[in-house]
């Protein structure tokens, strides 16, 4: 299946200050690799990566990954969005993916948002 993944940054990354005034927060290491890359390595197969990120922190977010890739969205595939702060486990990450691609979704751990899943016919119908 043709999936999207979308890093997005929520209201709680600004409780991260001064850390979260100069870089997105999927930019911070945790151990050897970055949210990010921990996020992308997670998520294998999906087709395309995006990244929400605040107007502050864009321009560095697309010199850093790319402009194509900050505040745009696919919004032709089925598309996963993960809050820039989650770490997510492997086998909760293999249990999101499995369930079915036609219905909404929403993870929340500890009162938080961590993922939301939208079927493309619904981003396409919001875009």
């Amino acid at each position: 299946m043709t999936l999207s993944l979308v890093l997005f940054e929520d209201a709680q990354v600004s409780g991260w200050w001064p850390l979260a005034s100069t870089r997105p927060a999927c930019d911070y290491l945790i151990g050897m690799s970055s949210l990010f890359d921990k996020a992308v390595k997670l998520a294998g197969g999906v087709d395309h990566v995006s990244l929400l990120l605040r107007p502050e922190i864009a321009d560095f977010g697309r010199v850093r990954y790319g402009a194509s890739h900050v505040n745009r969205l696919n919004t032709s595939t089925p598309t996963w969005f993960v809050n820039a702060r989650a770490v997510i486990p492997q086998d909760i990450w293999h249990t999101l993916v499995t369930l079915p691609s036609t219905t909404r979704q929403i993870v929340v751990s500890h009162g938080q948002v961590v993922a939301l899943f939208f079927p493309a016919a619904d981003l396409e119908e919001a875009a």
